[in-house]
């Protein structure tokens, strides 16, 4: 068993919200499954949540409502 995880810095824009590099994801996801065709390895694959997740994490932080320990 492997796992691999796609850092969402890298297959995200954080300068744009909620925004895939989609050329970057495909070409990993590629090179993922030429991988695992040669190998009887089963993958998990974890996604970062870059541009997708730290915006709204931010906004959730700045609401005093809100506690995080």
């Amino acid at each position: 068993m492997i796992i691999v995880k796609f850092g969402g810095a890298a297959i995200t824009r954080k300068d744009l919200e909620c925004t895939l590099r989609n050329g970057v994801f495909i070409r990993l996801c590629h090179q993922l499954a030429d991988y695992l065709k040669d190998t009887k390895e089963k993958c998990i694959l974890v996604l970062g949540a870059g541009s997708f997740g730290f915006p709204f994490l931010e906004k959730i932080k700045n609401n005093p409502e809100n506690k995080f320990y």
